[in-house]
């Protein structure tokens, strides 16, 4: 799990923020609970979508993992 965790902040690094790296790397940090990491790319997700574009279903599974209490942001 640990190879697995460092290999996803790698690809992070070299590939760069696009919207289905965003997906996939949300996904992939979801699977090893990595929620910072989940959280942050499934954020990037939602905010590079258009406005106004239709939303397929990883914008949805996005918004519903965003939902979590681990992802809101924090308080004061």
């Amino acid at each position: 799990e640990r190879r697995a965790a460092r290999n996803l902040h790698h690809t992070e690094a070299q590939v760069g923020p696009t919207r289905r790296v965003a997906a996939g790397l949300a996904r992939a940090a979801a699977r090893l609970n990595d929620t910072a990491s989940a959280c942050a790319n499934y954020g990037m997700l939602l905010a590079r979508w258009p406005a106004g574009q239709p939303e397929p279903p990883e914008i949805t599974e996005a918004r519903n993992y965003l939902e979590q209490p681990a992802c809101a942001p924090a308080g004061p």
